[in-house]
């Protein structure tokens, strides 16, 4: 064989053992850089498909997404945030306020106080609650500029330092301070914005159960607003990102209800409320037939429209809000009552200085006589 077809063959060899490497090293490549879109594409997917994100907004309740996301910073009326105060709760909890700036130290150290006043050893979480509940309707007062009254300092009013300080709160300083006080002991608490972004209350965790709680234009001793389910809220709020609350079990209206037999006494047990300046009413039925819930629902709809437009009530009661529900084979029917002291408010009444007759006629030309009886 010749010498120079050897070197060929020898060259050709070469070539066939660079080509195989070659093409195996871009094979090699090629399949890492398909693994690695492959796993882009899948944390792509997990991640859209996380509770933490918009196409699937159902947020874990319990963790700190709900009130990173959907809780703290949000803004009511325009004007009050909802901050954080787990800095606070932690530093109770753990004993070291060393971190805390001063006014966080401040609001740690009224906090504390109150705790030490009101709550003992033994207690349950729901009477924990129920003392926290009860302090905040007797010690804290409604800013005197309403809630969406624009304030110098809207800090002083929705934050638990200025809460606590001053005695003084808007909806937002209520369920603020209320949530401090339940993370301080060490109950899940979160703060609900409503979904018009007008007001918000308090969700709260007892015995693996979730209840409303708003203690906002509450006076003491009223205890309506403490536990409620979410069929028995007037507000609307984003229910997807918080937990429901569909248990009677801690409702204090449940707990506390009256045992009565008879539905048709309804009219007379609300009428004895209002002689009595009670501000709830709460009876819980044995049925005695299938309507019994349709029977007190449409007895309590009648009074709640008729009892404020009457004679004898129309300058002492506000309004009536009711709620009727079949709980554990009984019918719960309870009714919460809004006075108002004519010499505070009267509806009716105008300014001296204004022609009274002439208001008058602008108002009938248009809606002619409106009678307020029934």
């Amino acid at each position: 064989m010749k010498k120079s077809f050897k070197i060929l063959l020898a060259a050709v060899a070469v070539f066939m053992v660079l080509a195989v490497t070659a093409t195996l090293t871009l094979s090699i490549i090629t399949m890492m850089k398909v693994n690695a879109i492959n796993s882009q594409t899948s944390g792509e997917a997990a991640a859209k498909s996380s509770p933490d994100e918009a196409d699937n907004p159902a947020a874990p309740a319990d963790s700190g997404e709900t009130k990173d996301k959907y809780e703290d910073g949000v803004v009511i009326a325009e004007n009050y945030t909802i901050r954080s105060t787990k800095a606070i709760s932690d530093a109770y909890l753990s004993g070291d306020a060393s971190r805390l700036d001063s006014d966080d130290r401040e609001t740690l150290d009224l906090a504390s106080k109150v705790l030490k006043e009101i709550i003992n050893d033994g207690m349950t979480d729901f009477e924990k609650e129920c003392a926290v509940y009860d302090w905040i309707c007797e010690n804290i007062g409604l800013d005197d500029g309403g809630m969406v009254l624009i304030q110098d300092d809207p800090e002083a009013v929705c934050t638990p330092h200025g809460v606590l300080k001053h005695k003084k709160a808007v909806c937002v300083g209520y369920a603020t301070t209320f949530r401090l006080f339940m993370e301080m002991l060490d109950i899940q608490c979160h703060v609900v914005p409503a979904s018009e972004r007008g007001h918000s209350w308090d969700l709260v965790q007892l015995d693996g159960a979730w209840y409303h709680v708003d203690a906002y234009s509450v006076s003491a001793g009223d205890h309506y607003s403490l536990n409620l389910p979410d069929e028995m809220m007037s507000q609307d709020w984003d229910r997807d990102h918080f937990p429901a609350a569909e248990s009677y079990d801690c409702c204090w209206l449940y707990r506390n209800a009256k045992e009565s037999t008879d539905v048709y006494t309804l009219p007379a047990s609300l009428k004895e409320a209002i002689d009595n300046r009670e501000t709830y009413l709460s009876l819980l039925y044995t049925p005695e037939s299938d309507d019994d819930e349709a029977i007190a629902d449409a007895i309590l709809k009648r009074l709640s429209a008729k009892v404020g437009f009457s004679e004898e009530y129309m300058d002492v009661i506000s309004f009536i809000d009711y709620h009727v529900a079949t709980v554990d084979g009984k019918v719960l029917a309870c009714a919460h009552i809004t006075y108002y002291d004519q010499a505070e408010y009267d509806p009716y009444s105008i300014p001296d200085y204004l022609d009274e007759d002439k208001i008058n006629d602008a108002i009938e030309r248009v809606f002619g006589e409106l009678d307020m009886g029934y």
